[in-house]
């Protein structure tokens, strides 16, 4: 009985966690980060991610979703490879303007763009088209980060919805050949989550919208209100491994309660 009562809670939750740069000199420390993923979760996809959420999905772990905000090369050449060691599956979220930015550019363009970069990256800085493809084939998940990394602030006119949601989307879309069906919101501040761009967002057709919000997403026996929204956890590849696990402990659950609920009130949505 006690069994039957614990493989119900495991398949009940899911936690979704973020991560910008993954620089070389972090890759101990991210590799100790992976190997503790590997160990304790089931790493999902979006097919997954959907039986989940429709109950015909068996698992025996807790669910995980592992995921990249940016676009940055070195997601590509240090995350990438150490995840399918592993056999985990990474979630690679662009802001589509990025990919075709010139190597010489791509400092400039995230100075502008509010992409933080610490000193020591190297060019280049971002993932070009090929290799976001590359991705793709096999068997990463690629999603969207706005157009250009915009925060969703204030009153926001129609043709930057256009342009930050809807030509990113079919961008990333024309480039994949398949369709895009997940977002991220750039920012955690509670002021960047909007009412306007998350109706857009379900306008476009995406299916999961992204937060940093930090929360486990708990499926109930009520239908799964769609585009369902999953509130991740932000970790860092060089950060200390005891905060690595207080924050997968619920410590960031906790702290961001407050902001938490006022984004989802930003979006429309309540609690």
């Amino acid at each position: 009985m006690r069994n039957t009562t614990a493989s119900r809670k495991v398949s009940e939750s899911l936690r979704a966690v973020c991560y910008h740069v993954t620089l070389a000199a972090s890759k101990d420390n991210l590799v100790r980060q992976l190997d503790y993923f590997a160990a304790h979760y089931e790493c999902i996809d979006e097919q997954k991610l959907e039986r989940f959420l429709d109950g015909s999905l068996q698992h025996t772990k807790p669910l995980l979703i592992i995921s990249f905000d940016d676009g940055m090369f070195d997601n590509y050449e240090v995350a990438a490879p150490l995840l399918e060691a592993r056999g985990l599956i990474g979630w690679f979220l662009i802001p589509a303007g990025l990919p075709a930015v010139p190597e010489a550019e791509q400092r400039q363009f995230c100075l502008n763009h509010g992409i933080s970069l610490p000193e020591a990256i190297k060019p280049p800085i971002a993932m070009n088209w090929t290799e976001i493809q590359d991705l793709a084939l096999r068997g990463h998940v690629i999603g969207c980060h706005t157009q250009s990394h915009m925060r969703m602030i204030g009153e926001i006119d129609d043709a930057t919805i256009r342009r930050e949601i809807f030509a990113a989307k079919q961008s990333i879309e024309a480039h994949l050949g398949k369709r895009v069906a997940s977002f991220a919101w750039v920012g955690g501040e509670p002021h960047t989550y909007n009412k306007k761009a998350y109706n857009a967002l379900v306008d476009a057709g995406f299916s999961y919208i992204f937060s940093t919000q930090s929360a486990i997403f708990k499926k109930t026996e009520e239908p799964v209100q769609r585009p369902v929204v999953i509130h991740r956890t932000v970790l860092d590849a060089d950060m200390p491994y005891h905060v690595f696990r207080a924050k997968l402990g619920g410590l960031s659950d906790f702290l961001h309660r407050k902001r938490r609920r006022t984004s989802m009130n930003n979006m429309g949505l309540g609690n």
